[in-house]
Parts: structure tokens; sequence; C-alpha cells
């Protein structure tokens, strides 16, 4: 083995020329040419080489991961966004499809005219500092914040001619290097260099004075391929420079034609037989820690199964099949089905993630069977398509981050969970301290030192384990806190004036201390002596004085008092949270509401408020869900725009917003960011194809709100209706409202009743607003009122009427009127506590 190795070593070394009897290298599959050519202008000799040297598939996946991971972890996610990017605006010029590849998306395109024989068409690219910025990683030098890019058309009416053009690339300007009479002779030099063309297409009319000074400044500024590729910091990425010696040692002991990642693996079983066909399905099993994982540590990501069935070296099936996986961190069992008839296959198999790394790739024969019973499967003929999409759901559990430090002595443990989660235990340091049986899972928990570990398991009805999520829950040296005076019963009937000691954290500054009786503000006091004055009269048995302490950054902490004759020291209240949206003919937010403006009704019956809070100020998160079918067409660039202008006006700095798109297949085109120029970026190019995959884009979308703050909204845009898509509506909806996500429906020219009455149910079960709009040109308006709803959130509290329950299903009839003149309540939202 060692002399295997250093062979492979000796030739890595050795030119290509001088390595004659080095083993005829095995023929590259297109997709290991594809690779190759894309990664061309990154690869440095001795890669190439070593590439060069390997003899099978196995040992070449395992050669993408090494060349990946010998270079800085963010390239390889720039990398695939740019490929993403290329596919998105599909280019016909492989030129400038290179340059989206290496470059993303410019920041400007200038299209220049051809001008009869003296200059072809011109198309300029500029990346601004901004993208510079985005591609590097880091904001790029002074004197290097732009880069211009100039391609020149070759053939007439052919954009897919366009070459790169620099001073010094050789690339015609013109269309005649050299003019000709009519008897064929050449009647003058041809022109060099850029200003001597321009010159004449100025003299022939083709440009203004001004055209041409700003042609010729831009073309000053063109750079060619090895420019553009070491400005954007491709040629020094890598980080180890050691790795390809590393690599063909361990390579020589390896089995060339097969890759798997440790807990990888494949296994088939046939299903039944009909019309001389068996069904036979594959599972591919990898264990979480191989994919992609956002907030709350759970899976987001995208793996591939590609195959090709062979019967005698004769090609006999092809397939891809692509599994969208979101949830916990459960190992993963991801299916694929085929029909064939009975017989020895060799199939040859490849799996990869979201960045294209390869999980798996494998040649193996499989031997089919031919069965008696028929396979008892109903959606098998659209399972096995040649190509398919799947959304996979894993139980998941997440305990909702607190913002911060938590500022007192106890921590709210807040968890979202998947349907098959029924029971879910509290832990804190390795002990469990609490369980909840049943939704909503909430729990206080005391926090005694300043630093805990809070795990969350959700097991199903047996007690399986099916999902954990941990955080490390820090608590303030010195905690936020608030004491109002007990008033002495003798005196409860009149008029009272107790004092409120406030303990305000280092390094934080306090806002306000208000004062309520019952929900009523009385007073907000902005600086001490902070006192909470009661006036005198009756009162009910339990109504209460209730202060609130309220820091500039928007955490709160509350004391209590209960006043009347029998008034207890504590008393054990259950209460239900409603999320209100507030709306009316104003242009602006509808805030500065308090409790007194609104009133209850549950089942006709006043309930009593018990505690209100203006959101205005919580930090948002928001996803922009939109539809980019076929049937979209050309209105998806006005609503990519109107979607820009959306980000832009609704982002403030404490806030989030991601942009996620869907046709046949999903995808997040910008993750949570409050950078509205990385959300501008990722809504540039996009086009309309494909079919309308809305239901798995709704559960897709709300996967991805895992580990964002507990204030989430969602924007759906969508013309049509559902077509393509795993999920049936009913569970969606379950998982929406399980979230805890607002969703604000757009039916875009939607004329199917069916997806019209799922939209309204959507909106009305989270606490949204369902919106119609006829054209694209509605949608900045619907964007507007959208905005003027999140901005004029409202939490309140009330206790449920004596008798008065919820329905068998958990659900309570729930009116809420707002007394203030031009308002309406346009949106609520329930939850038990």
């Amino acid at each position: 083995m060692l002399f295997v190795a250093a062979a492979l070593l000796a030739a890595a070394a050795t030119p290509a020329e001088a390595q004659g009897s080095r083993r005829p290298q095995a023929r590259l599959t297109d997709f290991h040419e594809q690779w190759l050519a894309e990664v061309e202008p990154l690869l440095t000799e001795a890669e190439r080489r070593a590439f060069e040297l390997l003899e099978g598939p196995g040992a070449r996946e395992r050669f993408h991961r090494a060349f990946w991971a010998a270079r800085p972890p963010h390239l390889l996610e720039r990398w695939q966004e740019n490929r993403e990017a290329r596919d998105q605006l599909r280019e016909r010029s492989p030129a400038m499809a290179r340059a989206v590849l290496l470059g993303g998306k410019p920041a400007d395109r200038q299209t220049v005219e051809p001008c009869e024989s003296e200059l072809r068409p011109i198309e300029i690219w500029t990346y601004d500092g901004w993208r510079l910025e985005h591609q590097l990683g880091r904001p790029p030098r002074r004197d290097e914040d732009e880069l211009v890019l100039a391609f020149v058309q070759q053939v007439t009416f052919d954009p897919r001619t366009m070459r790169l053009w620099s001073p010094a690339s050789g690339v015609d300007l013109t269309f005649d290097a050299e003019p000709r009479d009519g008897n064929g002779d050449a009647t003058e030099a041809p022109p060099t260099g850029a200003s001597r063309v321009l010159d004449r297409a100025e003299r022939r009319r083709c440009l203004t004075p001004t055209e041409r000074s700003r042609l010729e400044r831009r073309l000053g500024r063109a750079v060619g391929w090895r420019e553009f590729i070491e400005r954007l910091g491709w040629t020094d990425a890598t980080s180890d420079a050691d790795w390809i010696d590393r690599f063909l040692r361990v390579e020589a002991v390896l089995d060339v034609d097969v890759m798997a990642l440790p807990g990888v693996a494949l296994d088939f079983e046939p299903l039944g037989t009909e019309n001389r066909r068996t069904a036979m399905r594959g599972r591919l099993r990898l264990p979480p820690e191989h994919l992609a994982t956002i907030g709350a540590g759970q899976i987001l990501d995208r793996v591939t199964i590609t195959g090709d069935v062979f019967l005698r070296d004769r090609l006999a099936d092809a397939f891809v099949v692509t599994h969208h996986v979101s949830g916990g961190t459960t190992d993963i069992a991801l299916d694929f089905y085929r029909r064939l008839p009975a017989g020895a296959y060799r199939m040859e198999i490849r799996a990869e993630d979201r960045l294209r790394r390869g999980l798996l790739r494998m040649s193996r024969t499989l031997e089919v069977p031919a069965l008696d019973v028929p396979p008892d499967l109903p959606d098998l003929g659209l399972l096995s398509r040649r190509e398919t999409i799947a959304l996979n759901q894993l139980p998941s559990v997440e305990l909702l981050a607190p913002e911060g430090r938590v500022l007192g002595s106890t921590f709210t443990a807040r968890v979202v969970a998947s349907p098959a989660v029924s029971r879910v235990h509290f832990r804190r340091d390795d002990e469990t301290v609490a369980t909840v049986d049943a939704p909503p899972f909430v729990q206080e928990l005391d926090l005694p030192g300043r630093r805990h570990r809070i795990e969350v398991r959700g097991h199903d009805a047996d007690g399986t384990l099916l999902a954990r999520h941990a955080l490390e829950v820090e608590r303030e040296d010195h905690p936020f806190s608030i004491a109002l005076q007990r008033p002495d019963t003798a005196f409860i009937e009149k008029a009272l004036d107790l004092s409120v000691r406030v303990d305000v954290p280092s390094g934080r500054d306090l806002d306000r201390v208000d004062c309520h009786l019952d929900a009523k503000l009385l007073e907000s006091v902005t600086s001490p002596p902070f006192r909470c004055r009661v006036p005198a009269g009756l009162r009910l048995p339990l109504s209460f004085v209730r202060a609130a302490a309220t820091l500039r950054t928007g955490e709160t902490v509350e004391d209590l008092v209960f006043l009347g004759s029998g008034a207890p020291e504590e008393i054990e209240v259950r209460l239900v949270d409603l999320l209100v949206s507030v709306g009316g003919r104003q242009a602006g937010p509808a805030t500065g509401l308090d409790a007194a403006d609104f009133r209850v009704l549950h089942r006709g019956v006043e309930a009593r408020i018990r505690d209100f809070r203006n959101l205005a100020d919580r930090p948002l998160t928001v996803a922009l869900l939109m539809d980019i079918s076929s049937s979209m067409g050309r209105g998806v660039r006005v609503a990519a725009t109107s979607a820009q202008r959306f980000f832009e006006g609704i982002l403030t700095d404490r806030d989030a917003a991601s942009l996620v798109v869907f046709n046949h297949d999903l995808d997040r085109l910008a993750p949570f960011s409050g950078d509205t120029r990385l959300l501008r970026y990722a809504a540039e190019g996009l086009r309309a194809w494909g079919s309308t995959r809305l239901y798995d884009g709704i559960a897709y979308a709300v996967s991805s709100f895992a580990g964002r703050p507990d204030r989430r909204a969602l924007v759906v845009l969508s013309d049509g209706a559902d077509t393509d898509s795993n999920l049936d509506f009913e569970p969606v909806l379950a998982q929406v409202e399980r979230a805890g996500v607002v969703v604000y429906p757009i039916a875009l020219r939607v004329n199917d009743p069916a997806t019209t009455k799922a939209l309204e149910r959507l909106a009305e079960s989270t606490g949204g607003r369902y919106h119609v709009a006829a054209s694209v040109e509605d949608l900045d308006r619907i964007y507007r009122e959208i905005e003027r709803a999140l901005r004029s959130q409202y939490l309140i509290a009330f206790e449920p009427p004596p008798g008065i329950e919820a329905r068998a299903d958990g659900l309570r009839d729930i009116q809420v009127e707002v007394s203030r003149a031009g308002l309406t309540v346009t949106g609520v939202r329930s939850r038990g506590r």
C-alpha cells in the first residue's frame, strides 16, 4: 500500500507528458465533466493533475468533498448561491453564465446597440461595492470597489456568441476587421484599440459624444477573466496547501468505485408485481449530522438521488428524486421507487446534498423478483416518475429562545412541536423538572443559577423519544425586577398611593413604569420616584393593581396586588392569549391603543382583560413565499420588484426577513436577514416556469422559522390552484397553527374556489388577513396594508367567563371589538396558557 501511495504522489508531481506509462484514465461521467468545467478557474495545477489520476467515480466524489474542505467554509455556500443565480438567469451565452457562476448577479446591465459594421452589440456588467463585499465576505479595498465586464457579440443575431472583452483579450469590437470596397479590396487599415473603434462609431453618428464618452470609460475599466477571478478572491482561496498529499495517501487504500459517508446506507425492497413489472423501493438512510441545520438545530436541506439502471450494459431506466428535508434531528430515511421487469440489473446511484457534495456513490447488482401480489401503494405512478420531488418533515420540537439574557429568575419555556409529539419533558441541567402532556407546551422554569442548559424532549403517545432541542439560557447577574407595595387591608376602600421598587440590570436603560387598575392604564412614570396612585371607590372582589416596568429594548417585568375584601395572596387564573391586528383607513400603523380601547366577547359574553401589551417594538420575523410557476408569466418580475419594496418598507434594525419561492420545486433564496440589499439581490432575475406546489411551499416556509423569535409572519403570494404538492391542506394548516405563524395570503387572479377557501381559512385560523389582487399592480398597495397590520399588533390576555369553555376541538368562539373610530380588528389568533 505504501508503494501505491508513493507512486500516486510521484505521478501527481510529474508533468502529464512524462507519464507515458500511467494507467489510462477511466472516462469521466457527464457529472464529473461538468464539475471539472465549472471549477476550472479555481483548480491549481497540482489539484488538476491529482484529479486526472483518479480512476473511479467513488474516488472522484471524495475528491469533490476534499476540494471544498480545503477552502474556507463560506466559499462553497457562495459557489452554490452563484450556481442557483446562474440557473435563475439562464443566460444563453456560456461566457455570461460563467461570469454569474464566478461573481453572482451584476448590479447593472447596460446594452449598447450595434452600429452598422462599426460596432458589435455590447453588454456592460457592473458589480458594485456591496456585491463585491457579498462575494468576498469582506469590504473591498477603496480602489477596488467596482468591477466592470464587457461582453461583445461575435455573430449577428446570435446572443449565444457573447464573449468577454478586455483591452488584451483579442475579441473584436467591430463586425469587419478590414473594411472593403465593392471589389473586395481593403479600403483602410482595421482600427486598433477601443478608442479608434468608438471614434468611427461616433463619426457615423451611431453614438452621441456623451454616449461615446461613457462607453469609453466603462470599456477602459473592463477586466478579463484572469483579473475577474483574482479580484473575486478565488485564486487565493485554498486554506490547506497540503491536502492533496494527504488525500492521495488515503485514497490509495480505498475502493475507487464506491463512496459513502459514515452511517449512510442504501437498501432495496420489492413491494409487489403488476403488469409484469415489480415495484422496488429504494431507501437511503443517513444520520442527521451530514445535512445542514438552521436555528434550533433543525434540519433544512435538500438531498438529490440520481440513478441509472442498466440491463446487460444497456440503459433501461434513469431517474432523479429530490427530497426537501426539514424538522428534527432523528435518523433520516429517504425513499425512491422504480417499476422494473423481473431480472438482474446494475444500478448506479449518487446522492448529494444542497451544496452538491456527494453523500453516497455506488454501483450494485439488483435482483428484481416477480411476486404474486400487486403493490399496495396508491400513488406509485407519481412516485415512480422519471423526476420526482418530495417534502419530508421529520418529528421536531423547538424551544423558543429568549431575546438575550433572561432578566428575571424564571424563564417561560415555549415549545413548538410537530403533530406526532404528544408529551414534552422539560429538563434543566440534565434533570427533568416538568412534563406537559398536551399542547400548548408552555412551562415556567426557575433559574436558580446564572447559566443553565434547558432541554426539551418530545415523545409520542407510547413514550418513544422523537426529537430533542436544548438551549443555553443565561440570567442577568443583576436581574430585572419590580416590587409593588402591598396595601394595608384596613385602608383598602380608600385612595391608595403604593410605592414601586425597580431594579434595572447594569448597562440597561429604563423606559417607563406603567400602573394599571385591572386592564385600565392609570399613569406612566418615566423617572423616580415610582408610585401607583389608585383612586378611591368600589372595586370588584378580584380587582388588582399591576405595575409594569419596561426597558428601552422592550423587555418588561411586572408585579400585581389584589384588592377588595377577602383578596387572596395569590390566585391561579386560566388566561387565553389573543394576538390582535388592527387596521383601518389611516395611512400609518394603528399604534397607541390601550386595553380600554378593546372589548373581548367569548360566545357573546364579555370577558375580562387581564393583560395588555403593544407589540409594535418587538422584533418581527417575516417570510415572503412567492409563486414563480409558469402561470405567473411576465408578472413575476413586477411581483419581485414589489417584494423588494416590501422588504425595504417593513424591516427595522431588529427585524429579519426571508424570501422563499416555489413552482414544482421549493427554494429558499435568502435566509432570514435584516440586510435589505441581500433580500433585493435574492429577488433579482426571477423567471416564471413549472407547476404549482402551494401547500408544500407553505409547509417548507414555516419550517424555516425554526430558531426565530416568536413574532412570526408569513406572506403567501400565489396565482393558482395547487397542482403538485405531497401534502394536503389540513395537515399544513395544523402545522402553521402549531408554529405560531400569522399568515397573510394574497390571491392573485385566483379562480379556483377550493384554493380561495383554503387561503381564507389559513388567514382566519392564524390571525392574518386574506387579500385579493386583481393584477400585479395591486401588490404594492397590499404589501403596505400588511406592513401596517404587522406594526399594529397587540397581545391581549383575557380570563374566560365562568362556565364558558372551549369547543371540543379546542377552539374558542371569540370576537374582539375596538372602540376607536375608523379602526377595525383585522386578525385574531388565540392560544391558552
